[in-house]
């Protein structure tokens, strides 16, 4: 397959101005313009002059479609449109438009996700939200809409395997919202103590407390512990030791003094980590229910 096939605009080329890409394991062929791709982006750039002795360049982790697309886009330039599937193919070329360096094609494909209407599987938005995060502004109406995804469906996405894929920076950005939709602040910490400890695992580092906490620096500044109850506290977080000590004192302090917690002074030094804001947890159904039960009835929700 040839760019000129595909590409519209470009033109057959003598032998010597043409090389072959090999995408993928299947090494699917397609022969581009040097010339033509020479000034399309530094990274092209600096493949050709990595392979100038070379007729082919094999590029293993890019995929055919994909690649279809960019050699589409940089040949068609604003006429190109977008051709494919929403969920399977979009994020994929946001990947290789940023592994290519074609800014303007990321930034385009940034502004299609962010207002299609369902970009995103829970099976795949982690390692999604890692090359948004990546990117930066250049992707940012996408990286809105896919951070969003995950706040609606955090309590969905924490039990998965998916979750230990994200990267810190993208743990510590979901971590720091207020909107997460889930029912209560220690189910974060527990995904976080899994994501810590398959972190470890994964980069060869022993599995001590010392080394989760070295690991879950930047996520542990992001749990909102006092929103957890004493209990959950003492029976879930203390015995981790991912805390110190003077982090525990202070949260104890917090539960033993009740004026403490509606004053403004629970929240100043040496308890800086105590300021974050509440999150706005979900209350669960059957509660939901219940409440509205009482309040409809509320002679008899004084009785019992």
């Amino acid at each position: 397959m040839s760019a000129s096939e595909q590409g519209g605009s470009c033109e057959p080329e003598q032998a010597s101005e043409l090389i072959v890409f090999l995408i993928g394991d299947s090494r699917e062929e397609f022969v581009v313009n040097r010339e033509l791709f020479l000034g399309a982006s530094p990274k092209f750039l600096q493949l050709f002059i990595d392979n100038s002795e070379n007729e082919t360049i094999h590029l293993r982790h890019v995929e055919a479609f994909t690649f279809q697309q960019v050699l589409n886009y940089i040949c068609m330039g604003p006429q190109w449109i977008y051709d494919g599937d929403v969920i399977q193919n979009a994020p994929e070329l946001l990947r290789t438009a940023h592994y290519f360096q074609l800014k303007d094609l990321v930034q385009t494909t940034s502004d299609f996700l962010a207002t299609a209407p369902t970009p995103w599987e829970l099976t795949s938005i982690c390692s999604i939200v890692n090359v948004l995060i990546d990117i930066g502004e250049d992707a940012a109406g996408a990286r809105t809409s896919a951070l969003e995804f995950i706040a609606k469906n955090v309590a969905k996405l924490l039990p998965t395997h998916d979750f230990l894929n994200l990267s810190s920076e993208a743990l510590c950005e979901i971590l720091s919202r207020d909107d997460l939709n889930l029912q209560l602040e220690i189910q974060l910490f527990e995904a976080v103590v899994r994501w810590g400890q398959c972190f470890c695992e994964h980069h060869s580092v022993e599995m001590n407390s010392p080394s989760l906490t070295e690991v879950l620096a930047g996520p542990l500044k992001l749990i909102r512990f006092h929103h957890m109850s004493r209990q959950e506290f003492e029976q879930t977080v203390l015995p981790t030791h991912l805390l110190c000590p003077e982090q525990e004192h202070a949260l104890q302090s917090f539960w033993n003094d009740p004026d403490a917690r509606s004053s403004d002074q629970a929240f100043t030094s040496p308890r800086k980590f105590l300021r974050e804001k509440p999150r706005l947890y979900v209350i669960p159904e059957e509660e939901e229910e219940e409440e509205d039960h009482s309040k409809q009835n509320p002679d008899k929700s004084k009785r019992n």
